[in-house]
């Protein structure tokens, strides 16, 4: 009877062992893997694999023929060949990379085995403007009214010098979603935006992505005014503002879109503070019920278990925190970076040109306030008035510009009148001025 009860216990510590847990900073399935680093600890995310997608074949898994060189989108089993710009498919199967050179970001990796590629050219020799999308019909209709999200994996690509173009994503890009009520819609004709092709395709979504080197989750949401049956994904309208020799190139997997509903609430980090002032805050959001754990690298600070974490900006790394539902399910919030670049903190020097050309040469196409260091602005609002007094441009994003155009036109050579407004993260007065830039075409 002895023998047995020691024989039970034994048996019961390694079923214990071999569990991790999940929130206490150690490996206690001896698998060499901590917290969220273990896939046990993996959470129902609302993403991917477990929200169906309303776009067939969504992670580029099944394929009509293995990919062997560039621009064969269509091997990819639904998917079409949305723009004149040909994108490119991705799979292990074969075709991983382009042929030579590995561009994949290094931070990340895509779901699995098939992945996508495109471009977002300002000015391709001998075309010009050169925008890639990919698109599909839908399994079924998103319905006018019904509030949709769209989640998916952007990879920005880290380039190869040894290539004969520049290929490296810029730090941030739009990304937009378009959609038109026929599926014979696509493909369209043309080099740019499917909302500028005239072929019934309108937008109904976009977002500024910033990523270096990395894979980064990218969430959207938008309600259609009529039914849609087509959905196209690629760059935004407006031109790209990259440099000579540059053909900047994004990745992309995962895409993902249903109905709102049909996704558990995403979480995301909000910060107070600044890093220059050692006054850095990262704060959750908890409802009733739940619980809330704090990570930093994936493994848990044990004790930070309120929705405010102060960080001590000695402690570079990425953070994130884990919500426990009363359910016993599970999400995991976005990733916050603190990195040395953002403490390097002093001051930004400004400089405003008096001029630009933006006849797509690509030099000096693009119009905005230069900054020495733009990790060190906040609270930033730039805007562009025609002669008139009307407002025809304005971003919050100090890295965005003006290309000369206003609702997608091209304004004609004149004076500008323009104004900005932001704060240096060492200080608590605004800085505002305003002056004129000559538009020369």
């Amino acid at each position: 009877m002895k023998s047995s009860l020691i024989i039970l216990f034994v048996s019961l510590s390694s079923m214990i062992l071999s569990q991790e847990i999940c929130d206490d900073g150690i490996d206690n399935d001896g698998d060499g893997l901590i917290d969220l680093l273990d896939d046990e600890c993996d959470c129902n995310t609302g993403g991917w694999d477990d929200v169906p997608s309303l776009i067939p074949n969504s992670n580029f898994e099944d394929f009509t023929s293995c990919p062997s060189s560039h621009s064969q989108l269509t091997a990819a089993t639904s998917w079409i060949q949305a723009s004149s710009a040909t994108s490119d498919y991705f799979n292990t199967c074969d075709y991983s990379y382009l042929v030579g050179y590995n561009f994949l970001p290094s931070n990340g990796s895509p779901i699995d085995n098939g992945y996508i590629g495109f471009h977002d050219i300002s000015n391709l020799t001998g075309i010009g403007i050169y925008k890639e999308y990919v698109g599909a019909c839908l399994s079924s209709p998103m319905l006018a009214g019904t509030t949709y999200k769209l989640k998916f994996l952007l990879g920005f690509a880290k380039g190869d010098p040894a290539f004969t173009y520049d290929l490296t994503s810029l730090p941030s890009v739009e990304i937009a979603v378009f959609g038109s009520s026929n599926c014979a819609d696509i493909p369209f004709a043309g080099f740019e935006c499917p909302a500028n092709s005239g072929g019934g395709f309108v937008q109904l979504a976009s977002k500024l992505v910033v990523g270096n080197d990395e894979w980064v989750t990218v969430e959207m949401e938008f309600t259609p005014t009529t039914n849609m049956e087509t959905i196209i994904i690629g760059p935004d309208c407006f031109t790209s503002t990259d440099s000579d020799n540059q053909q900047p190139y994004y990745f992309a997997d995962g895409l993902t879109v249903n109905e709102k509903s049909a996704f558990q609430e995403s979480r995301t980090i909000t910060k107070s503070g600044t890093y220059c002032k050692n006054n850095l805050l990262l704060m959750g959001t908890t409802n009733p019920g739940e619980t809330i754990q704090w990570y930093k690298d994936g493994i848990s600070i044990v004790g930070e278990n309120t929705s405010i974490l102060s960080v001590d900006t000695s402690e570079e790394g990425n953070y994130q925190y884990r919500i426990i539902y009363p359910d016993n399910s599970c999400t995991i919030s976005n990733t916050e970076k603190v990195t040395h670049v953002e403490k390097q903190c002093g001051s930004s020097i400004c400089f405003v040109p008096n001029a630009f050309t933006p006849d797509n040469d690509p030099h000096n196409d693009v119009f905005k306030p230069k900054f020495s260091n733009v990790t060190l602005i906040e609270d930033y609002i730039f805007q562009i008035f025609d002669k008139w007094g009307a407002l025809i441009f304005e971003t919050t994003d100090p890295k965005q510009g003006w290309n000369g155009e206003f609702k997608n036109v091209k304004c004609k050579s004149d004076v500008f009148a323009w104004k900005y407004s932001f704060k240096q993260v060492t200080s608590t007065q605004k800085e505002n001025k305003i002056g004129h830039v000559n538009l020369v075409r």
